[in-house]
């Protein structure tokens, strides 16, 4: 099975290939290019090294979010565009799974928090030891809490209860994670483990393995997979959406 998998959640973009549950190619760029302007290219130069073409493919993957609006929109819509020309499946995956991944193998609870500005934050937490009967490394780690988008305080909370009932220790990482950190190891104390940065970066081949195995898991089809009811993930309304409201209501 050949998977290309893309994330523009973030600042990063990211494309990589996948065969059967190990990454062939992958290209990653942390700058302020716009995503619009690389990925693209960087989708070509990742098939070239690969040595595949774009009809080799048996489907695609993008990171649905949370996460920069605009960048979540030019990634889905590549990736729908792929999918139809290419009569392919479309997998979205949630960019939380695709960090939370980077850390496969830390025996506690994994936390990915990503900057969703307005003293926000997207989080979620997942347990991170491998377990007995995983078939692709995108199996795991396992999610134990709802995606959300909280306060950092709210962000306290939820972990709360997960911290004091299991004692394990929590690792965290993303994009947000140092606005967050000081104010968790406060309340957690040694408990709480900062990742090293480079485990904040979505990789595209976490994507792609992720996909082949939710497309094994299902058999590689169903309409979930469709390009027309792939969306990404928005966990709260833009700040334009926002705006239009208030500005509607203040003007009767």
């Amino acid at each position: 099975m050949l998977v290309l998998g893309l994330d523009t959640s973030s600042l990063v973009c990211t494309v990589a290939v996948s065969r059967d549950g190990v990454v062939i190619a992958e290209h990653l760029q942390n700058t302020e290019k716009t995503h619009s302007q690389v990925l693209v290219p960087m989708i070509d130069r990742v098939l070239r090294e690969a040595g595949i073409d774009q009809g080799d493919l048996n489907a695609v993957a993008v990171g649905q979010g949370p996460g920069s609006f605009t960048g979540l929109r030019i990634g889905m819509g590549t990736a729908k565009g792929l999918s139809y020309g290419l009569g392919i499946p479309l997998v979205p995956v949630p960019t939380l799974d695709v960090v939370a991944a980077n850390a496969l193998g830390f025996h506690g609870l994994i936390c990915p928090v990503f900057d969703a500005r307005r003293k926000e934050f997207y989080t979620c937490s997942y347990r991170g030891q491998l377990e007995a009967g995983a078939v692709l490394p995108g199996e795991v780690p396992q999610r134990v809490a709802p995606y959300q988008a909280c306060s950092l305080e709210e962000l306290v909370e939820a972990l709360l209860p997960q911290v004091e009932d299991t004692r394990e220790p929590v690792l965290v990482l993303g994009n947000g994670a140092d606005k967050c950190f000081t104010e968790l190891q406060a309340r957690f104390q040694e408990r709480v483990v900062r990742a090293p940065r480079i485990l904040d970066l979505p990789r595209g081949g976490w994507v792609a393995l992720k996909a082949e195995a939710m497309l094994r898991a299902t058999g590689g089809s169903g309409p979930d997979y469709s390009p027309l009811a792939a969306a990404p993930m928005y966990l709260r309304r833009s700040e334009a959406e926002i705006r239009w409201e208030r500005g509607h209501r203040e003007g009767g």
